[in-house]
């Protein structure tokens, strides 16, 4: 969202500014860009008692969230909601708002112009803005257990006026309730969990003189809403009559969601109930990972019913207040009051089933604890196995080494006494192949003995020089081609960057 349609928002929101001294104004200041429609598509719901049969006459092609109610009439526009305010506005008659999300995690499909005008028309209860602050647009989850249940009680303008005739009349007023549930329904996506926690909420204002409700929803669960029929607002049976309905739709998958959850832990069981050698179990780290998932599912799906359950005993009271004040009919509270017993004990079994598969997950928990702690010691084991092998294997090669090296030593001293002894005789045969050349030799022919030298002797001596200069030269040679050929070799094996 730009900034200037964040301003934008903050300036209309004149009609809500008497909320200005309430302590969570500034809050919801600050999350009206991410709470209303700022693209013009918006759509709201309307059923009314008094006219449900003209408007489903009017409207045949109106489409709900999940399917055809031509009951309901849809408006996209402050002009439209205007319109049909006016025409619904029969002292006698009861209303009811149909508030749209696109998502769990996308803002409502209403401008915050038209919010102000069903809150000012509709006599929105100030603290209904708490629950709506959790209805916004989120890029991350958070929020996501907060449940609450709020009552609200105006009495009438003459009672507040001290007029006598009050004393002869009992004083009504206006009563309000307002809260949001949270439960769990199938989002018919291809993902491994099926199942996604939806959240709802519901305000209820009721005119105790003129004996009449309007009624808004904020992303009704859909069975509520396609299901939904004018003659649900006739107020003949109760006032409140409608949170019974809301509240058993809310809670209709409870058990297949719980009976899923339970055939998850039995499938997750079944992988370790069968004895058999810890290597052989095939589980790992995700295995656990998997039931600590479930649990953190489990602990939120305990906290959602914990709450829910508080949530009926606030509404409990509230109609106990509303039935002393407008002197309901035994049996009519009676009813009512059997309904709502009725959703709380569904409810208190379905916490007593949570609580039962969160001790088993614990019990599986512990098994894959232990089962990946002893195959952990088992793999340990095995590998200490292993070494002390290879250590062996070691050790008898260090000792073939050893004797290697003791022959080795041997060989090199037998080399070390025969290159001793060669100096000895090395250059007495040096002395003695020389003379025995035939450059050299000895004249007795005279009476003297002499030793002659041949006059080409030089030709042995600078033959023995060229073939020492051309030996150190082949040397040096041969020394630098190698040196080049190591560097070649190490240039190749260079990495290209």
């Amino acid at each position: 969202m730009s900034d200037n349609s964040a301003v934008a928002l903050k300036i209309s929101s004149g009609m809500l500014r008497s909320l200005d001294t309430e302590p969570f104004w500034a809050e919801f200041e600050t999350r009206i860009p991410e709470l209303f429609s700022t693209n013009g598509n918006c759509r709201v719901g309307i059923l009314s008692s008094s006219n449900s049969a003209q408007q489903q006459a009017r409207n045949t092609t109106v489409a709900t969230q999940s399917g055809d109610n031509s009951a309901i009439e849809l408006v996209s526009s402050l002009e439209e909601l205007d319109a049909v305010l006016s025409r619904t506005s029969s002292p006698s008659s009861s209303r009811i708002f149909f508030l749209y999300r696109y998502n769990s995690w996308s803002r409502m499909d209403i401008s915050l112009e038209m919010f102000e005008t069903l809150y000012t028309t509709t006599h929105i209860a100030p603290q209904f803005l708490k629950v709506v602050m959790g209805l916004g647009r989120k890029i991350s989850s958070r929020d996501e257990s907060f449940m609450s249940c709020y009552t609200h009680l105006t009495p009438s303008r003459r009672s507040r006026q001290g007029d006598r005739a009050a004393d002869r009349k009992p004083v009504l007023g206006q009563s309000a309730i307002c809260y949001n549930i949270r439960y769990f329904e199938r989002h018919g996506r291809s993902l491994d969990d099926p199942w996604s926690c939806r959240q709802s909420a519901i305000h209820q204002n009721y005119n105790m003189d003129k004996d009449r409700s309007d009624w808004v929803t904020i992303q009704a669960p859909l069975r509520f809403t396609s299901n939904f029929k004018g003659e649900h607002l006739n107020d003949s049976h109760h006032p409140m009559y409608l949170h019974t309905q809301y509240l058993a739709t809310c809670v209709g998958d409870w058990r297949e969601y719980l009976n899923y959850s339970s055939d998850t832990l039995k499938t997750l069981n079944e992988e370790i109930v069968v004895c058999k050698p810890y290597g052989e179990y095939g589980i790992g780290f995700s295995s656990r990972q998997q039931v600590h998932a479930l649990r953190l599912k489990l602990h939120h799906a305990r906290s959602i019913l914990a709450n829910t359950l508080n949530t009926i005993k606030t509404i409990r009271m509230h109609e106990e207040t509303i039935a002393k004040l407008c002197n309901l009919p035994v049996p009519i509270q009676q009813e009512f009051q059997r309904e709502l017993g009725n959703i709380s004990t569904e409810l208190q079994n379905h916490e007593q089933t949570v609580q039962e598969l969160l001790s088993v997950s614990q019990d599986i928990g512990r098994m894959y604890d232990g089962v990946l702690k002893y195959h952990g010691q088992e793999l340990l084991h095995r590998n200490s196995l292993r070494l002390t092998q290879i250590a062996q294997n070691d050790a008898d090669e260090n000792r073939t080494m050893a004797v290697l090296a003791e022959k080795t030593f041997h060989d090199s001293r037998t080399v070390r006494i025969a290159t001793v002894i060669a100096m000895f005789y090395l250059p007495a045969n040096l002395v003695i192949s020389f003379f025995s050349t035939t450059l050299i030799w000895f004249d007795n022919s005279g009476q003297t003995f002499s030793l002659r030298i041949h006059q080409e002797v030089w030709i042995a001596v600078l033959t023995t020089l060229v073939l020492i200069v051309g030996t150190k030269m082949l040397s040096w040679w041969w020394e630098r081609y190698d040196s080049y050929e190591r560097k070649s070799q190490r240039t190749s094996q260079q990495p290209v960057k």
